[in-house]
């Protein structure tokens, strides 16, 4: 009840003894207080003289008395503002009278109840007579009963339905039953029979109860009468719909199953289905979305596992709940709500703690990244010291085949070699052969004819004959001459000594540049041989010898030596020159081993020669060094090594001489094969080499600019700043766990070093919301470092981990609501005990009212009393307190009274405040009756 509506209802009964008495206000009388500090507040109202006793009530006279108790609900809605106004105006001028000691009257507002109520009365008899209204001193005690019952209930009804109608902007406290969960029919009903029921208890309390007794109690019996007939006429109506209930198989006090709702902590008793459904409507009650802050629960409780949690409200996140959590800090249970905090803290900073291996040493992966480095670079080192070895080993062959060339015998020995082979050891034993054997013929005495010399020197003679005389050569003219006049055969032996003189003179004139002379010589010489050959020919007897020379020349000495492209003339020149004056042997392998295109035939007569030469081997081996000596002369060795292109083009301009001497370009083709390979082998070992070396400096550059690079060359706590700041710390963070996976002392040391430098970044210095021992993590640090860094921590830390962290990031983002807990929101479940708060809301105003009159003292002792009186009644709602309280740290048990059907738990089943104005408002109607 307002407490100024009932101050005034306490000061109106003060004023109506005095006006019962003269009319007048007379001097006020203090009450006496019995021991136990009840006041006794003047006498009962009043009602006249006893009622007329009618016989036995017709039913036109019932529907008569029901229309009166109609009207007269109908009259006291309408006048209800004007009876409390003028309440509320009179108890200001009761409190500044007795203050003052003054007599200031009494304010009067018309169109009060009891007013309007006559005004309708006086109009119903102008209409229908006097009869048409039966006035309260003509009906039976039952009649006035029902009337008093009919009337109360009919305002009740009316109003109850206005507030219905107006609740969205009726004042909280009116509007409360209609906004809580259940049916607002049941509160119209609920209002309905309260109304009947203060009626009734009005009436019965007037007529039954003694007089002296009204007057001790004073006003208050009467209130105290109509509010527990509010409170009775409500719950019997609860009590016959739970019976209905029960008819139709809803059992009201069973209990909840056990798992859903802990049980009594003081009983050990469950707590039955009734106690849980009055603290779920009175928890949805208070709060401002219930389907949302379950939601809320649901979602934190599917988020996190195991732990202390946070408090409810804070979880549900909704304003009643964390309204009704700073009420319930401010009181007893606030020890509770702190070291539940604190267990949430604590297990938050153990939980942060718990991540970091025990085992980790940081320093173990800046160990282990060295090494890491160490063993990548030396594989791409070991590649090019091997790549560099085998291109050293090659380019060693490569110089071993230069020195093999450069080791071999010199153009000038080599020729040397390969003149012995084809003078001294073939041409001379053939010369000396041919000439033995032409000795051995001469002296056997055989007789050589001279028709050919002489026409070869008769041809000389008239061929000089024609020539000038003056320049005419004498010496030719006299072998010319000489030979001419020959007649008749000549012993062999003379024949070949003029054949001697002919050569000498002839190989004599050439050297002299007396090429006519030696024409000459040579002419008549080839007669001579011509006439031999005819005489060997003969088959003379005497001439076998002749036979045999002449064979052994044309077969063994001729072919070798005097056909061919460089024989003739090379070993006719020895003839004439013994002393190699022209022909030295150092020459002898440029003349017949040479390119261009007669290079084929030249090298013929070597092979010619030394195909039948004892020396053979020599010779070819001698011919084989000469060419590569001269091919080096030639410049086929370039910058130390075997020139490919040269070497092939020394080759091409030598083709016909290759082809003459299979062995000499069997040894070139090795050599040039070598070469090509040697070199292709050089060319691809030199890749290798420039790849092995490129490939040590990417990995050189991948290892400076990688992260392994990061952690070796830094401390620990640095190296994870490097990492978290590198462009992409997540690819940072997967590179450093991969590169440490192998070894796991240096795993579990890089994830210490991350969680000690994770632990740094959201943990503060301050102590005061943990136990000792334990960090304070700061939400917006973790939501920070977690925003940023999420993934890359995923790559170190464990799902497990990953996981709890996320839980401690719940835990405190709930935990920071707290400072979102408002002051205000519905009322408390204190505020719906039933008569026992009817009774607790009349103590502070009547301690009011007591205080002015009486003093503190007095005021102190009244409102003790009625508390102590009210605390006699039972308490509705402690059980469901008590589950409202344990709700406060259970989130699951909140979560279950959120989601309760509280349609048969209306937490008002009546309007108590519209029930108190009813009353009061008739209490003041009754005054003006009298």
């Amino acid at each position: 009840m307002d407490p100024n509506l009932q101050a005034a209802l306490l000061e109106r009964a003060k004023r109506e003894k005095a006006r019962r008495a003269n009319a007048i206000i007379t001097p006020q009388v203090e009450p006496e207080f019995t021991d136990g500090g009840i006041p006794l507040m003047g006498s009962h109202i009043d009602h006249g003289p006893a009622p007329v006793r009618t016989s036995e009530p017709s039913i036109s006279r019932g529907l008569q008395l029901g229309t009166q108790g109609l009207g007269r609900g109908i009259a006291g809605l309408f006048g209800l503002p004007s009876d409390l106004g003028e309440l509320a105006a009179n108890a200001g001028v009761s409190i500044g009278d007795a203050i003052t000691g003054a007599d200031s009257g009494t304010v009067d507002i018309p169109l009060g109840g009891q007013e309007i109520y006559d005004l309708m009365a006086d109009g119903v008899r102008s209409a229908f007579g006097n009869d048409a209204i039966i006035d309260r001193s003509a009906m039976t005690p039952q009649e006035q009963v029902r009337d008093q019952a009919v009337s109360l209930g009919t305002e009740a009804l009316l109003g109850s339905s206005g507030i219905r109608a107006l609740k969205d902007v009726m004042p909280r406290g009116l509007a409360a039953p209609f906004n809580a969960p259940g049916s607002e029919a049941r509160v119209v009903a609920g209002d309905t029979a309260a109304g009947v029921g203060a009626g009734t208890m009005l009436e019965t309390y007037d007529q039954n109860v003694p007089q002296s007794t009204q007057d001790q109690l004073g006003i208050f019996g009467d209130l105290f009468a109509g509010l527990l007939g509010g409170v009775g006429g409500a719950g019997a109506l609860r009590t016959t719909e739970r019976a209905a209930d029960a008819a139709s198989g809803v059992v009201g006090r069973r209990a909840e199953p056990r798992g859903t709702v802990p049980v009594d902590p003081e009983t050990a008793q469950p707590f039955s289905r009734n106690d849980v459904g009055r603290a779920a409507t009175l928890l949805q009650q208070e709060t401002l979305d219930p389907a949302k802050a379950s939601q809320n629960i649901a979602d934190y409780l599917a988020s996190v596992s195991g732990g202390p949690s946070p408090s409810t409200a804070l979880i549900a996140d909704d304003p009643g709940l964390l309204s009704l959590e700073r009420r319930l800090r401010s009181g007893p249970a606030s020890p509770e709500f702190i070291a539940a905090d604190r267990a949430v803290m604590d297990d938050a900073s153990n939980q942060l703690q718990g991540i970091r291996p025990s085992d980790g040493d940081p320093t173990a992966a800046r160990e282990a990244a060295q090494n890491i480095i160490e063993a990548a670079l030396s594989a791409p080192r070991v590649a090019v010291e091997a790549a560099q070895a085998n291109v050293s080993e090659q380019d060693q062959v490569m110089t071993d085949l230069v020195d093999e060339l450069m080791s071999l015998r010199t153009r000038d020995q080599a020729s040397r070699d390969l003149d012995r082979a084809l003078v001294d050891d073939t041409f001379l034993p053939a010369r000396a052969e041919k000439n033995r054997l032409f000795e051995e013929a001469a002296d056997s005495g055989v007789e050589v004819g001279t028709d050919a010399t002489r026409d070869a020197a008769t041809a000389e003679k008239e061929r000089l004959s024609r020539s000038n005389p003056a320049l005419r050569d004498q010496q030719s003219q006299s072998v010319a001459d000489a030979f001419s006049e020959s007649d008749g055969p000549r012993g062999l032996a003379d024949v070949l000594e003029d054949r001697r003189g002919l050569k000498n003179v002839e190989n004599t004139a050439r050297s002299q540049g007396n090429f006519g002379q030696a024409d000459t010589a040579r002419s008549v010489r080839k007669g001579i041989d011509t006439d031999v050959e005819a005489a060997a020919q003969s088959g003379a007897p005497g001439t076998e010898a002749l036979a045999a020379a002449d064979a052994n020349f044309k077969e063994n000495f001729a072919p070798y030596f005097r056909d061919g492209t460089v024989s003739p003339q090379f070993f006719k020149s020895l003839d004439r020159d013994p002393t190699r004056g022209s022909t030295p042997p150092e020459a002898t392998a440029e003349k017949f081993l040479r390119a261009g295109s007669s290079s084929k035939a030249a090298a013929e007569d070597v092979a010619q020669i030394l195909s039948i030469s004892p020396s053979r081997e020599e010779g070819i081996a001698a011919a084989t060094e000469y060419a590569l000596a001269d091919a080096v002369g030639k410049g086929v060795v370039q910058n130390g090594k075997v020139n490919e292109n040269a070497l092939a083009k020394y080759m091409s301009q030598r083709e016909g001489m290759f082809e003459a001497l299979p062995e000499v370009k069997g040894r070139f083709d090795q050599l040039l094969a070598d070469v090509r390979d040697g070199n292709a082998k050089s060319n691809e070992l030199g890749e290798k080499l420039t790849a092995a070396l490129e490939d040590a400096k990417l990995t050189e550059r991948d290892v400076n600019k990688g992260v392994t690079k990061l952690i070796s060359d830094s401390d620990p706590s640095k190296a994870v700043t490097g990492v978290l700041n590198r462009p992409d710390p997540v690819a940072a963070m997967k590179e450093a766990t991969e590169a440490l996976k192998g070894d796991k002392r240096a795993l579990r040391g890089w994830k210490a070093a991350v969680a000690d430098h994770f632990t740094d970044k959201v943990t503060t210095a301050s102590k005061a919301a943990v136990s000792d021992g334990n960090d304070t993590i700061s939400l917006p640090a973790i939501s920070r470092e977690f925003k940023k860094n999420r993934e890359a921590l995923a790559e170190v830390f464990t799902p497990d981990d990953m996981n709890a962290l996320q839980q401690i990031e719940k835990r405190l983002e709930v935990m920071s609501k707290r400072g979102s807990q408002a002051s205000t929101g519905s009322a408390t479940a204190e505020n719906f005990g039933g008569l026992r708060g009817v009774l607790r809301d009349l103590a502070g105003p009547a301690g009011l009212v007591t205080m002015v009159s009486r003093g503190a003292l007095m005021a102190g002792s009244v409102e003790r009393r009625i508390k102590a009186v009210a605390d006699q009644f039972p308490d509705a709602n402690a059980a469901a307190v008590k589950l409202i309280n344990q709700a406060q740290f259970d989130p699951a048990l909140a979560k279950h009274l959120l989601d309760f059907p509280t349609k048969d738990e209306q937490v008002y089943t009546w309007t108590r405040k519209l029930n108190q104005m009813i009353v009061a408002g008739e209490l003041a109607d009754q005054e003006e009756e009298e």
